[in-house]
């Protein structure tokens, strides 16, 4: 899809859910879409023996009116609104996408309407240009300069503000901020933060810092109902801001780091957990997510117990260590397949939801596929072979062991007996696999 093309805001029918009865068209609508259908003079669905009438725009104006009414709330039920402060691309598919932009904001911040209450996403991307004088050409300064100035009033934060003051059920917002920032847009980020604190909804908060450069100091507002933060690409700067957030919110229970291995100066999840934990407080996170993580050992030794509240962790092999040297276990758990991983799953009991994957950023060179293997099936299931409803091993076609026994899979796995969710990829047909274990409702073998 074009630039140009793209609209301000999106529309997702989630269609696992059915609709309230009270949104169920009623008989005398379908009577009178039916009626009209077959009446009209150019209708080629009208059966021959009926006599055309007039078209009765009176009658189709109502039936519209009460069908845009009964189905509106349905259809856009999750509306996303998405907010993009771009220099990349043409310069007048830019403006005409900024132009759009202002529309919806000025009209929500106007008046209370049905797209207001609708919308329960947000998404703003700021992309700022390095060099501008790469990113415009033929002499368009002046152009840049109104796409700025507009763009900058329209997410200026009184107005900005008071269009979030109307979106009472907006609990997910997105907040991109793709490149270094030149100085006169600071003040454009600090007021989309500072307006994104207020929503009274809000629980899902994920912030996307730039790979390079320097990104904004946050003056992040403690947010009431906040229950999962992610972070991608964190920056120095930000970590005091993000831990007090994070040491803030009473409801916060997912906590979400990624992508800070990439970065020259290393800061962290364990330097939150720092930073957060000087006032000796147990952090209520339950989700605890690293992916593409490094991971200073030394440093989240020393913070990793205020975490008593884990329940589900992804992440790579220092965390489990650490996690079993604290005598923290977890119920639900994404996790590398390392020996690692496996001998602290193999440490206890009680695991509900095993996922096992392979990252190309965690490799044992030296360790032999089938003594990973035998780990697994021969001690890790069957530690939780009572409790676990949940068992996913992908990714597994180039790893598992070509000569391993199937009788020691199919073996361990039946052992679990309140299995209900399976998927497991293994180099053999497993025909009558799940016949064997007959907890199994949702089942993918592969």
């Amino acid at each position: 899809m074009h630039q140009e093309d793209h609209l301000p805001f999106s529309v997702t029918i989630d269609r696992s859910e059915a609709a309230p009865r009270n949104m169920a068209l009623p008989v005398e609508i379908i009577s009178e879409i039916v009626e009209h259908v077959f009446t009209s003079p150019n209708s080629i669905i009208a059966p021959k023996f009926l006599k055309p009438s007039k078209r009765d725009l009176s009658s189709l104006r109502l039936a519209s009116i009460q069908l845009c009414s009964s189905t509106t709330p349905v259809l856009f039920s999750k509306m996303t609104l998405d907010l993009c402060y771009s220099h990349k691309g043409h310069p007048q598919s830019c403006l005409s996408y900024v132009k759009r932009s202002e529309q919806i904001i000025t009209t929500l911040a106007s008046r209370q309407n049905f797209i207001a209450t609708s919308i329960h996403a947000l998404s703003i991307c700021l992309s700022f240009p390095v060099n501008p004088a790469l990113n415009w050409e033929n002499g368009l300064t002046d152009t840049q300069n109104y796409h700025r100035e507009t763009m900058t009033a329209c997410l200026s934060e009184d107005k900005l503000e008071r269009a979030l003051t109307t979106l009472q059920n907006l609990n997910l917002v997105q907040l991109t901020i793709c490149q270094p920032h030149p100085s006169d847009d600071i003040q454009l980020i600090s007021s989309v933060i500072k307006s994104i604190a207020i929503l009274p909804a809000l629980e899902d908060l994920t912030l996307i810092f730039p790979l390079s450069g320097c990104a904004p100091t946050l003056s992040l507002r403690p947010i009431a109902n906040l229950r999962k933060l992610s972070i991608n690409w964190l920056p120095p700067l930000v970590i005091v801001e993000i831990a007090q957030l994070v040491a803030r919110s009473p409801d916060l229970h997912t906590l979400a780091m990624l992508g800070t291995h990439y970065r020259s100066i290393q800061f962290g999840p364990e330097d939150v957990m720092k930073a957060a934990s000087r006032k000796g407080i147990t952090l209520p996170i339950r989700n605890l997510i690293l992916r593409h993580t490094i991971i200073d050992q030394q440093k989240l030794r020393h913070h990793i117990h205020h975490f008593r509240s884990l329940q589900t962790v992804r992440g790579s092999s220092p965390v489990w260590e650490l996690l079993a040297k604290e005598n923290i276990w977890v119920t639900c758990t994404h996790i590398d397949y390392l020996l690692s991983s496996l001998a602290y799953l193999s440490s206890y009991s009680g695991l509900r939801s095993l996922t096992l994957t392979t990252s190309r950023h965690a490799r044992e060179l030296a360790v032999t596929e089938s003594k990973r293997a035998d780990i697994l099936f021969g001690t890790v299931l069957y530690k939780h072979c009572s409790t676990i409803t949940t068992l996913v091993l992908g990714d597994f076609i180039s790893l598992w062991p070509l000569d391993y026994p199937l009788s020691k899979v199919f073996e361990s796995v039946g052992a679990c007996t309140n299995l209900e969710h399976l998927r497991v990829a293994i180099n053999a047909p497993m025909n009558n696999f799940v016949t064997s274990i007959p907890s199994v409702t949702v089942s993918s073998l592969y």
